[in-house]
């Protein structure tokens, strides 16, 4: 909220404070001014950040009212009465409250004879210096009587009201309004209007109207101050996208109790700058609503809570300087909200308010809690790893839920054994299965991002599977990484190594006869007998199931037999001394023999000075002979003591070579 220094200043006459010493009172007391600018002439904006709990400071008399608080200051508001003369209102305007739930009270006052003409020097400077633009002595006043008390007003030309009536009703849908800031809109049953005989004439708490807004041949006003339900207010302003500082407040909540008083400030203004004979006995529909209930306060609470003795006597004190009356009885404090703080509705709630008006700073900040450093779970340590892990990749992460529908996706398990478990209240219709993997939400993921035209998908998710264990019937719980690509197996493969590598696993590649997976395109990675992760492109069914064109891969990887097996090591082997030397080899083997027989059998070897080694190439045709298929293999040999010889290298590939040939009956291709 924007604020004038020098309007705030203008209820204190006894305080002495710089633009700077009042931001930090401000600040101080709870709210928070970002900044403090210079404006015209000798004045300065404070931009206070107003929390929502306290509507009551979105007004210049209300940071006033804080700033007294803290500084111990006399809060000065201005005269509010104003001496009516006229006929009785009710001879001049009928007011009528059609829909008491959304307006609880409605109050109006007329004011005839009034001269609208150009606002006086003061008047303009004050709504200038916070950013609004005069527009006449009338509307100026309802706009400068809001920023001084938190009260939106609306003046009416009341001759242009058909039947001389104001009525807060539900609007009739489809009726149609032209707004103040020459816009037209269309009303529902569900919005709140002001209303002549013949229709609307202004979007009640939001916007008035143009056909009676106030002009220079005004000569006779109905002044309008309510209550409005925020609820309402919300939905209204929301739906026809209009926001006014009028709506802000309502939204918000204002002092149903403090509407006919701020009514009666600005009718005294009008006549101080336009003139006019104010009316008597003004209509009040709805009256101020129920006084807040007293709370008790125990003394000795604040105490406790402030940890340091506070006297009964400030904590008075403070609370009578924030508008709350305090009345003692059989040892406790008594103590009624003002009409403007509906916030205050428990005995913490005041015993926040003397503990935030207190001088924190002189009390002792002795420690009384053991601080130490807690190391993450390690739990949480590998998922935050695999996570960077995949984005490096290219990956990006989904969120998807835990129920599935029923059909083949649902029945997708890998990892983990037991039987579906089901909700008998679903969220959404049909999706009443616990996942027991998250291929079926992955691959809804897919669907939609191909119907959005998004090619190349590389996604992954950290979810938690169930199911039901059929030999104890307990629940089993297990925490899995899943990814789908659109791409090819060795890209699963690729991404399953780089996740698994760093962490000390070594693994394997075996067989899979997951039937959601299409034969031929599926394996499983093992450590030993244990499957920890599996991979390949969804069958056929599964991915018509989900009306897709092409079946991307997926791969599943057990988090927590990573968490199980992961081995910590720490090296650093410094930079090679001497050159590397590579080899080629290309073998032809039976189509049936798995790449993980070559690495066990390489191990067993032991080729000496063999760094590393690849596939870099598999090839299948009709020159390999059916059932047949041919690897290119690269070796890297180093020593760390000298360069190696060509004969010594060549020795080394000798010995793999009469391996693939014994071990995996290869044929080795020479040339």
């Amino acid at each position: 909220m924007k604020a004038s220094f020098q309007w705030i200043m203008d209820y204190l006459p006894q305080v002495r404070l710089t633009p700077q010493q009042m931001a930090d009172v401000l600040t101080f007391s709870g709210t928070e001014v970002e900044s403090h600018l210079v404006s015209a002439g000798d004045d300065w904006i404070l931009e206070a950040g107003v929390t929502s709990n306290r509507p009551d400071e979105l007004c210049h008399g209300g940071l006033a009212r804080e700033v007294a608080a803290v500084t111990g200051a006399t809060l000065v508001l201005p005269e509010s009465i104003a001496v009516a003369r006229g006929r009785p209102t009710a001879e001049v305007c009928s007011v009528k409250l059609g829909a008491p739930d959304l307006c609880p009270r409605l109050t109006v006052r007329v004011i005839e004879g009034v001269k609208v003409a150009p606002s006086p020097e003061w008047l303009v400077k004050r709504l200038t210096a916070i950013g609004l633009r005069p527009v006449n002595n009338v509307v100026d006043v309802t706009n400068f009587v809001l920023w001084e008390c938190g009260q939106p007003l609306h003046a009416f030309d009341l001759d242009r009201l058909r039947g001389a009536t104001i009525e807060a009703r539900r609007a009739r849908a489809g009726e149609k309004l032209d707004l103040l800031n020459g816009t037209t809109i269309v009303l529902r049953a569900e919005d709140l209007v002001i209303a002549d005989t013949a229709g609307p004439v202004g979007l009640a708490g939001i916007m008035g109207g143009r056909e009676s807004e106030v002009s220079n041949a005004t000569q006779r006003i109905a002044l309008e101050s309510a209550f409005f339900a925020p609820g309402g207010i919300r939905r209204s302003a929301r739906h026809h996208q209009l926001r006014s500082d009028a709506s802000y407040r309502f939204e918000r909540g204002i002092d149903r109790a403090r509407s006919l008083i701020a009514s009666e400030r600005a009718a005294r203004l009008i006549m101080e700058v336009a003139g006019g004979t104010l009316c008597t006995t003004e209509i009040d529909l709805g009256g101020p609503g129920e006084t807040p209930a007293a709370i008790a306060l125990r003394p000795t609470r604040v105490s406790r809570v402030l940890g340091a003795e506070v006297s009964e006597d400030t904590i008075r004190h403070r609370l009578t300087a924030l508008g709350v009356a305090v009345h003692e009885r059989s040892g406790l404090l008594l103590c009624t909200p003002p009409s403007f703080r509906r916030d205050l509705t428990r005995e913490i709630d005041l015993v926040e308010e003397v503990v935030r008006l207190s001088d924190l700073s002189a009390l002792s900040s002795e420690p009384r809690m053991p601080v130490r450093m807690i190391r993450p779970h390690p739990n949480r340590e590998i998922r935050e790893d695999l996570r960077d892990r995949l984005v490096t990749l290219g990956y990006t992460e989904v969120l998807t839920p835990d129920f599935v529908k029923e059909g083949a996706a649902s029945e997708a398990r890998f990892l983990l054994d037991g039987e579906g478990l089901s909700v008998r209240a679903p969220i959404r219709s049909g999706e009443s299965g616990l996942r027991r993997s998250p291929l079926g939400s992955l691959l809804r993921v897919r669907k939609h991002n191909a119907d959005q035209g998004n090619r190349d998908l590389w996604i992954f998710e950290v979810a938690n599977l169930h199911a039901l264990e059929t030999s104890s019937g307990g629940v089993q719980e297990l925490p899995v990484l899943a990814g789908l690509i659109d791409g090819n197996l060795r890209d699963a493969r690729f991404t399953l190594d780089r996740l698994l590598e760093p962490h000390g696993i070594g693994c394997e590649i075996g067989v899979a006869d997951d039937a959601v997976l299409e034969l031929g395109q599926r394996a499983s990675v093992l450590v030993g007998a244990r499957r920890i992760a599996v991979f390949g492109r969804p069958a056929r069914k599964l991915v018509q199931e989900f009306g897709l064109k092409d079946a991307p891969v997926y791969w599943e990887l057990d988090l927590e037999a990573v968490r199980a097996l992961k081995r910590e090591w720490k090296g650093f082997g410094g930079l090679p001394r001497f050159p590397a030397s590579t080899r080629d080899l290309t073998v032809d083997v039976a189509d049936a023999t798995p790449y993980s027989r070559f690495e066990r059998a390489l191990l067993s070897v032991g080729a000496s000075g063999l760094e590393g080694f690849e596939l870099v190439d598999l090839y299948r045709g009709k020159n390999l002979g059916e059932g047949m298929k041919s690897w290119t293999l690269r070796f890297t040999f180093r020593s760390d003591s000298e360069t190696l010889t060509a004969e010594a290298v060549e020795a080394e590939m000798a010995k793999i070579m009469v391996m693939c040939e014994e071990k995996l009956g290869a044929r080795i291709r020479k040339g």
